[in-house]
């Protein structure tokens, strides 16, 4: 497991877990501890996972990926 963090209204941690082939971000309900897959990051390549992870407004989940220190990249996810 990486980086966590809360839900603005406090009833989920939200954690990745960068495990190769299993590559997700998952979140844990605090009230009844039950975890669900929020994305999936299989298909990223994998270059290293930074120690950071963050929501945005309206809960969607952001991490940092580490891809050296000569080029930077954006990622935006539409969900349907």
């Amino acid at each position: 497991m990486g980086a966590t963090i809360w839900s603005s209204d406090g009833q989920f941690v939200y954690f990745d877990s960068s495990s190769g082939t299993q590559a997700a971000i998952y979140r844990v309900r605090i009230a009844d501890r039950r975890f669900e897959q929020v994305d999936d990051l299989k298909d990223l390549p994998y270059t290293g996972w930074s120690e950071w992870i963050g929501l945005t407004p309206d809960g969607s989940p952001r991490i940092m990926r580490d891809v050296g220190s000569q080029a930077v990249y954006a990622l935006e996810q539409e969900n349907p």
